[in-house]
């Protein structure tokens, strides 16, 4: 689904020309308003700069989160700096369900800030500039979706104090207190029968878990749209949760965050789990994660992957959208028969448009 969802967003782009945009204030694209904003109106050397790609969505319509579930991109920055800054990475708020007929995918609605902490170098000269710029790329959807993209510059004085942005500086301090913090909570995870059973101990006492969802920060590790069980004994939640139907194989290490409540009471937090000690023992764990005992993922192998595809293919051509073609492509060898030579440039520039298709 991811792959199909890249391919269409690139014909997409193609055709629409997206990323004419480039500004400082906000530009307002397809059923967005996107804006670069920073807590500072003028910075000082080897100090850190806090800005933020601001979204304000149109009603109904959505970005993504660095998982987009099961469908969907998420938002990238590319930044240019001067020499000796850096750029960190996205801090991302939690994320909401949201749910497309038979998929879930995980983004956001409204307004929102996503925060980027800048790393000015010591060597800035006070009484200069600092200029930075950065190239955003989203893809907006509600049923349909848009690519978009643009690209904003910044410029900042370069003073002996910085100065704070009465504006911005504390909405940026806010939107970075809004990643999922993380825990040490002890988390572990499993393959069990068809799923994945994960364990979180230590979790707060009033972190009720039958108001959690889980988000896996992982694709194609947790499956999105399908229920996931929970329960708590001991001081212990136990989640279990089926695999994605693109599954292949249990990660080294699983994140994920767990969300708890509902709007200004919603607590989320990340956890990074660990393979559960007694899969990893000598008759514990497959080579693809699998719990002795549980159901594997062994490869199909060449010659029998080879039937399948021909049986695909065989399958195609009985659709009904493919008759008309077939008929098309008949007629035109009939009635080139009588003429080997231009029956085989027939053929060879077919192949030509067929492969340049694919390509």
């Amino acid at each position: 689904m991811r792959h199909w969802t890249g391919l269409i967003v690139l014909l997409l782009g193609l055709a629409q020309g997206v990323g004419a945009n480039t500004g400082s204030g906000p530009i307002r694209a397809d059923h967005l308003t996107v804006q670069l904003v920073a807590d500072r109106t003028a910075v000082a050397p080897g100090e850190t700069l806090g800005v933020a790609l601001r979204i304000e969505h149109d009603p109904h319509w959505h970005t993504y989160w660095r998982n987009p579930g099961d469908s969907g991109l998420p938002t990238k920055l590319m930044w240019t700096l001067p020499d000796g800054a850096s750029a960190g990475p996205i801090r991302w708020p939690a994320p909401v369900r949201l749910p497309i007929g038979p998929l879930v995918n995980f983004g956001y609605e409204g307004e929102l800030l996503l925060p980027v902490a800048i790393q000015l170098p010591p060597q800035l000269t006070v009484g200069g500039q600092f200029a930075l710029s950065v190239k955003a790329s989203w893809l907006v959807c509600k049923e349909e979706c848009i690519p978009g993209s643009a690209t904003f510059e910044l410029s900042l004085p370069v003073a002996a104090q910085s100065v704070s942005d009465p504006q911005w500086a504390t909405r940026i301090d806010s939107a970075f207190a809004a990643e999922p913090p993380l825990r040490d909570w002890e988390s572990d995870f499993a393959r069990a029968g068809d799923g994945i059973a994960i364990g979180v101990a230590g979790a707060d006492a009033d972190f009720d878990p039958q108001s959690i969802e889980l988000f896996p920060a992982q694709p194609q590790v947790l499956a999105n749209a399908r229920g996931v069980a929970m329960r708590q004994s001991d001081g212990r939640i136990r989640i279990d949760t089926p695999i994605s139907d693109a599954f292949n194989g249990l990660p080294e290490r699983l994140e994920f965050l767990l969300v708890a409540g509902e709007g200004t009471a919603r607590r989320a937090f990340t956890l990074v789990a660990e393979p559960a000690p007694a899969a990893t023992g000598a008759a514990g764990r497959a080579a693809d994660g699998t719990l002795a005992g549980g159901t594997e993922n062994a490869p199909l192998g060449m010659l029998l992957a080879l039937t399948f595809a021909l049986l695909g293919g065989i399958a195609l051509n009985l659709m009904p959208c493919v008759f008309p073609v077939l008929s098309l492509k008949a007629m035109g060898l009939a009635e080139s028969a009588g003429d080997p030579a231009h029956s085989r440039r027939h053929g060879l520039l077919y192949l030509a448009g067929v492969l340049a298709t694919f390509v």
